[in-house]
C-alpha cells in the first residue's frame, strides 16, 4: 500500500508503520460487497485534481485521493480496487475512464474546474453509470455547461454570487439513515465549509448527509461571488441548516449512477476526526457501488505525523517544512532600472492577452529579476512567464525552467514551474502554455545567469485562472518588468491605475521625523501589500498583519488575508525574507498582533485568538 514506506518516519516509533499494522487487521475483517457496475469482478475508482493550491497541509489534493484509495482497499480486498489517478486531467481519457465504477473530483475549482473543458465527453463517462464524489474546492464550477453537467452528476454545486465560503465550526448533530450516515456520530469541525449549494429543483434525488445551522459570523463579509448574497443572509438569519454534504441518485438517462458531495477537507489535518472520516469514505464507496457496512467504514485515526509525511509524499514541497532555504541574492538597489518593462497587459484590451518579451543581456550581468507588476490593483493577477528562455553565444536556447531559481515572492499561491499560481494547468485563452513559471502579482523571480546568456525570451501572459474568475474580466492586469540587477521589495509602481503614488523611497522622504531620529526602509511592496499592525519577536523579525479585505475590497484577496514574518537575514537593515505565517478569512481585516514567544494573539473584528508556532517552523 501507498502509505507504507519506512522512509517517512519522523520519530523512533514509526507511526506509518503502527497505522499499517493496524489497517492490517481491518482488512482482516472488513466487509466488502460490491454492486460490480461493469461486471468485470474489480471497482475501478477514477481521481482526477490537482496536486495542491493552498501549500502544505491545506487543499491536498493529490494526498488526500492517495488516503482515500489507500483506506478503501483495507476495507474492501474482494472488491480489487483499482485506483487511477490524473493531475490535472487523463490524456488519454477514453482508457483512463474505461470501466469506471466511481470518478472523485478533489480540485481546485470555479473557472480553473479540471471539468470545464471536458463537459461532453465526461457526460458520456456519467451515463454509463459512473459514480462521481465532488470534494471541497471540487463542486465549485462556473454557471454554464460544466453547472448543468454536475447538477446532473451530483446533484449540486458550489455557484458564485449564491454559495458561500466561510471558515467556520460546524456543529453536526443529527443524520439520515442513507448508507453514507452509516455510523457517523454528532462531531464538530473547523473547516471551510461552502454552503447554500445550488442543488437539483426541489431536491429531487438529493438526500442531505451532514448539515448545521451556520453562525452569524459566516455573513461577517460584505457581499461578493464568495462571500455572501441576499438570499442566504435571509436564510442564515432564519436559522435555516445548511447542507455540506449530500448524496445524490440520478434518473435512468444516467442509469442510476450515484453522486456524492462534501464541502469540508480544506485542512488536511481534518482526517484525524473520525465521523468526518467516515463521512468521507461512506460517501466515496457508496457511489461507487459499494455496500456500506452498518457501522461505516471504520479506520484507524492517522497521526499528524502520518498525515505530514503522506502530505509531503504527494503534495510536494509547497510551503512544506523540507522546503529549501532561497540562495542569497545580491544586495538590493533601490536605483535599478529595468532593461526591459512592458506596457500593462490587461483582460479584455490586450490582446492575447500576452506581450512579447525580447531583451539583450547586458555584459557583466550575473543574476535576472523577473517582476510581474499588479498595476496597482490585485486580484486576479495570475501572471505567466511563457516559454521563458535564453538564446546563448552560439544560437542555441536554454530553458529557464531548466534552471532553479534563488529567490521568488508572489501576491498569492505560488511561484511554480509549468503550472499556474494555483497549482493547475497553465492557458491563456484557452490555449495551454507548452512550458513556463506561473506566479501571481506582484512578484519577483531571481536567477542566476547561465555562462554564455546574450538574450533572454518570454511572453508576459495573463493566465485563464485569473481572467475566467467573475470579476476578472475588469481587473486582471499585469506589467512584465525585466532587471539584471536586485531591485528589492519596493519595485516601483508606474503603472496605469497605479495604487496611489510612485516610489516608496518617495514616501518614506515625506514622513515627518524628529530632528534626532532617522527613518529607513526596511519593506515595502510587493513583500507587504498594506499593514494594519505590526510587532516585534525576541529574534527581531516583524511581524504583520497584511490586510485587503476590508471595506469595499471585502472578498477581493483570494484565500484571505494575511499573517506575514519579515526577516532580515544578511544584516543590512532590509528585509529580505519573508513568510506567510497565516492566512484565512479568519484574519480579514486584523487590526491588532501580540507575539510572546510561540503564541501569537490576533484580533480581527469581534474576534481576538491565539496562533501557536510550536515547532519553530514560522507557520
Amino acid at each position: 500500500m501507498r502509505f507504507h514506506d519506512p522512509t517517512l518516519s519522523v520519530h523512533r516509533t514509526n507511526p506509518v508503520r503502527s497505522f499499517f499494522a493496524v489497517l492490517a487487521v481491518v482488512v482482516l475483517s472488513a466487509f466488502s460487497a460490491k454492486a460490480d457496475i461493469n461486471g468485470d469482478g474489480k471497482t475501478v475508482i477514477c481521481f482526477v485534481g490537482h496536486k495542491t493550491s493552498h501549500g502544505y497541509m491545506k487543499h491536498e489534493y493529490s494526498a488526500g485521493c492517495h488516503l482515500i484509495e489507500d483506506w478503501l482497499k483495507a476495507q474492501y480486498p474482494d472488491a480489487k480496487i483499482e485506483g487511477r489517478h490524473a493531475i490535472p486531467w487523463p490524456e488519454n481519457e477514453e482508457e483512463f475512464f474505461k470501466d469506471a465504477d466511481g470518478v472523485v473530483f478533489f480540485c481546485s475549482g470555479g473557472g480553473g474546474h479540471v471539468v470545464n473543458k471536458h463537459v461532453p465527453e465526461f457526460d458520456k463517462v456519467m451515463k454509463t453509470g459512473a459514480g462521481l464524489s465532488c470534494l471541497h474546492y471540487g463542486v465549485e464550477v462556473p454557471i454554464g455547461p460544466s453547472a448543468k453537467g454536475m447538477l446532473n452528476w451530483a446533484g449540486g454545486y458550489f455557484e458564485a454570487n449564491w454559495s458561500v465560503n466561510p471558515h467556520w465550526v460546524a456543529e453536526f448533530k443529527s443524520f439520515s439513515k442513507h448508507p453514507v450516515a452509516n455510523g457517523v456520530k454528532p462531531f464538530k469541525s473547523d473547516d471551510e465549509w461552502y454552503f447554500h449549494m445550488r442543488f437539483q429543483e426541489g431536491m429531487r434525488g438529493v438526500e442531505p448527509i451532514l448539515s448545521a445551522i451556520a453562525p452569524e459570523e459566516t455573513m461577517k463579509r460584505g457581499d461578493g461571488p464568495h462571500s455572501g448574497n441576499p438570499a442566504v443572509r435571509k436564510k442564515v438569519a432564519a436559522g435555516e441548516p445548511q447542507h455540506v454534504a449530500w448524496a445524490y441518485e440520478r434518473g435512468d438517462d444516467y442509469k442510476k449512477g450515484r453522486g456524492f458531495g462534501f464541502t469540508g477537507l480544506h485542512y488536511h489535518k481534518n482526517w484525524q476526526e473520525d465521523s468526518f472520516r467516515k463521512t468521507v469514505l461512506n460517501g466515496v464507496a457508496w457511489m461507487s457501488g459499494l455496500e456500506i457496512p452498518k457501522n461505516g467504514i471504520e479506520t484507524e485515526k492517522p497521526s499528524t505525523e502520518f498525515l505530514e509525511a503522506n502530505a509531503l509524499k504527494y503534495g510536494g514541497d509547497q510551503g512544506s517544512k523540507k522546503k529549501p532555504a532561497p540562495k542569497k541574492v545580491a544586495a538590493a538597489n533601490p536605483n535599478a532600472k529595468p532593461i526591459f518593462e512592458s506596457k500593462p497587459v490587461e483582460n479584455g484590451k490586450t490582446k492575447g492577452h500576452s506581450t512579447d518579451i525580447a531583451v539583450k543581456i547586458p555584459q557583466g550581468a550575473k543574476e535576472i529579476y523577473l517582476v510581474a507588476d499588479d498595476c496597482g490593483g490585485y486580484s486576479f493577477d495570475w501572471a505567466n512567464w511563457a516559454e521563458p528562455r535564453f538564446v546563448m553565444a552560439d544560437d542555441s536556447e536554454k530553458k529557464l525552467t531548466d534552471l532553479d531559481w534563488k529567490s521568488e515572492t508572489n501576491g498569492w499561491g505560488g511561484t511554480r514551474k509549468n503550472q499556474n499560481a494555483s497549482g493547475q494547468e497553465m492557458a491563456v485563452n484557452g490555449v495551454k502554455i507548452k512550458y513556463g513559471i506561473g506566479t501571481h502579482a506582484p512578484s519577483i523571480v531571481a536567477f542566476d545567469l547561465p555562462k554564455g546568456a546574450k538574450e533572454f525570451k518570454a511572453r508576459g501572459m495573463l493566465d485563464d485562472g485569473g481572467t475566467s474568475q467573475n470579476g476578472g474580466a475588469a481587473e486582471s492586469s499585469v506589467k512584465f518588468l525585466v532587471y539584471t540587477e536586485n531591485p528589492g521589495p519596493a519595485v516601483a509602481k508606474k503603472s496605469t491605475g497605479g495604487g496611489g503614488g510612485g516610489e516608496s523611497e518617495d514616501a518614506l522622504a515625506a514622513l515627518e521625523v524628529h530632528p534626532e531620529l532617522e527613518a529607513q526602509l526596511f519593506a515595502s511592496e510587493p513583500m507587504i501589500g498594506s499593514p494594519s499592525s505590526i510587532d516585534i519577536d525576541a529574534r527581531g523579525r516583524v511581524w504583520v498583519c497584511d490586510v485587503v479585505n476590508y471595506r469595499r475590497n471585502q472578498g477581493k484577496r483570494g484565500g484571505g488575508d494575511k499573517i506575514m514574518i519579515l526577516e532580515d537575514t544578511d544584516g543590512d537593515a532590509k528585509a529580505d525574507k519573508s513568510t506567510v505565517f497565516y492566512q484565512g478569512n479568519d484574519v480579514d481585516s486584523a487590526h491588532g498582533i501580540c507575539v510572546l514567544g510561540d503564541r501569537v494573539i490576533i484580533s480581527a473584528g469581534d474576534d481576538v485568538f491565539s496562533l501557536y508556532d510550536r515547532d519553530g517552523d514560522g507557520k
